[in-house]
């Protein structure tokens, strides 16, 4: 996507962002497309809730599938950060 980005920057047509669109009947094809910012600009898309895990606070195989097309085959694998505690220093 960064070659494209490169590309439309230096090209003519300044004014716009590159887009990701899957490509018709490909499961992990996409293409890189230029829109304008008037076009793109202030819209949001929400996650649909079939990506979000009963738990609430991590995602399906959905999402993952969904991700494969902009990450690769090797989706990066998710760890959780542990907090130990740390006693507490007082000032003397």
């Amino acid at each position: 996507m960064a070659e494209a980005a490169v590309a439309l920057g230096v090209g003519e047509e300044k004014d716009g962002s590159m887009t990701i669109k899957r490509a018709a009947g490909a499961d992990y094809a996409v293409s890189y497309e230029p829109a304008t910012l008037a076009a793109i600009g202030g819209k949001t898309r929400t996650m649909p809730a079939a990506f979000i895990a009963p738990s609430g606070s991590d995602v399906t195989q959905a999402y993952l599938d969904y991700l494969r097309p902009l990450l690769g085959s090797e989706v990066p694998i998710r760890a959780r950060l542990q907090a130990h505690r740390v006693p507490k220093l007082l000032n003397k």
